[in-house]
């Protein structure tokens, strides 16, 4: 039987000799060494979509696994539904991770963690940074919701729209509520959620398509 260190050592090596058949795979054809960044990278290739459609899936998204999922789901899951693999593949329950604050913390909104996971996902360097940076403070200064979705999920018509003046999940609702007249559990301030995740991605994608120049 062998140790586990004796074991471990095996693995090494064996791991060590896979890399080194692809290596002379790679240098048989003539190619180089080593694979190209660009190879890699160009599997998360970000193609423009359709923010109204985006907006959408996140509004149905955030009433099955929250708001996080929902926003990410807009983006990625266009994707997935246009070009297939790798975006397919994706697990996206992971996002619920998000979910109400960060694991329902009331920290920052679940909302702009899965639209800045989206913008970290394709974009890198001073451009992600920045187009975070726009998500966020377009979050704080506008009056949300807007979004109408052709059939609600809990609350037909118009809903009153408030400046959070906050990323924080805990502080934007205490905000709305307190403007608005509706408390913490009701309907109302559950579809101001569900339509603030539809408005997060509609922006997400709006900042993607305009990153990339389209």
């Amino acid at each position: 039987m062998l140790s586990r260190r004796k074991f471990l050592g095996f693995s090494v090596a064996l791991g060590g000799m896979a890399a080194q058949t692809l290596v002379w795979g790679l240098m048989a054809n003539g190619e180089t060494n080593t694979i190209p960044t660009s190879q890699t990278q160009g599997l998360w290739t970000y193609h423009p979509v359709d923010p109204i459609t985006a907006a959408k899936l996140a509004y149905e998204g955030h009433s099955k696994n929250g708001c996080s999922y929902g926003v990410f789901y807009g983006i990625v899951g266009q994707l997935a539904e246009a070009y297939g693999e790798p975006y397919r593949s994706f697990p996206f329950k992971m996002m619920k991770f998000g979910n109400s604050g960060i694991g329902d913390s009331g920290n920052i909104c679940g909302g702009l963690v899965g639209g800045s996971a989206a913008i970290g996902l394709f974009l890198d360097g001073i451009t992600r940074i920045e187009t975070i940076k726009s998500l966020l403070q377009w979050y704080e200064n506008t009056e949300l919701p807007v979004y109408q979705p052709s059939k609600s999920l809990k609350i037909d018509g118009k809903i009153p729209a408030v400046k959070a003046q906050t990323t924080l999940c805990s502080n934007s609702k205490a905000a709305w509520c307190k403007k608005s007249g509706f408390g913490p559990d009701s309907k109302e301030r559950i579809e101001r959620c569900f339509r603030l995740s539809a408005d997060t991605c509609k922006k997400t994608a709006e900042l993607l398509n305009a990153a990339i120049g389209e």
